[in-house]
């Protein structure tokens, strides 16, 4: 997003989520330092005691407990500039925002006919534009096999979902897919060519309808999946 598209949005958290974020650092700093000294220090007290094996289990157990509680604080810093930094913007522009929301599993199946074991969806952005009610998400699918020494993870899906709905009854079936990730895709229908270039660079769709297609796909909505797409460069489908 450009700075002159966020002139007149009141993004006055960001100086205090900055302070937050130093102090942060900080934190973190001074546990990694006092987490090594405690653990010079005990382990000269076990040779003391000629307790010198259980060093190793002092260090991994320290080891962990130390990246568990970063990466705690590191979350909390997250939430809170989804809250009141992506939140303020989305609802600028008369949408709604959800940072533990998504869609299901069910709705990227209906895109993607694809075996999946595992998958997670947050940070969706809801709402209405014009007549079309609408949720997208940041979507995560995958397969995961696990064998006698490792486990294989096959990503199925890792980009943007979008599910509309139209509040005039279409009874057709429309796919607009990611050319990104044409793998796996459910093409019911007849690949429909739309009336602008940039979009069929970018998505192929798939239609039962070719009539219903154009009049769902308008060519503001079009315009619109085309920027979006090209702003988060990431797989978009819908």
């Amino acid at each position: 997003m450009q700075a002159d598209e966020l002139k007149g949005i009141d993004l006055s958290d960001l100086d205090e989520l900055e302070k937050e974020r130093l102090a942060m650092g900080q934190k973190a700093f001074k546990m990694i330092a006092y987490g090594f000294l405690g653990i010079i220090v005990a382990t000269g007290f076990l040779a003391s005691l000629h307790l010198g094996n259980l060093f190793f289990f002092l260090l991994i157990g320290g080891v962990f407990y130390l990246g568990k509680t970063i990466n705690g604080l590191k979350n909390e810093l997250i939430a809170k500039f989804k809250q009141k930094v992506v939140g303020v913007i989305v609802k600028n522009y008369g949408l709604n925002f959800s940072a533990n929301g998504g869609l299901s599993l069910n709705d990227f199946l209906k895109i993607y006919d694809a075996d999946v074991n595992r998958h997670y969806a947050e940070d969706m952005i809801y709402g209405q534009i014009d007549n079309t009610q609408f949720k997208l998400c940041d979507f995560y699918a995958a397969k995961e096999v696990k064998g006698e020494k490792n486990t294989t993870t096959t990503v199925k899906f890792q980009g943007i979902l979008l599910k509309a709905e139209f509040k005039k009854e279409l009874n057709a079936t429309i796919y607009v897919c990611d050319k990104k990730r044409t793998s796996d895709l459910r093409s019911d229908g007849e690949l429909a060519v739309m009336d602008n270039p940039k979009f069929n660079e970018l998505f192929k769709t798939y239609t039962t309808d070719q009539i219903a297609a154009r009049y769902a796909l308008t060519p503001k909505l079009m315009e619109n999946l085309t920027r979006l797409r090209t702003k988060f460069n990431a797989p978009l489908s819908a």
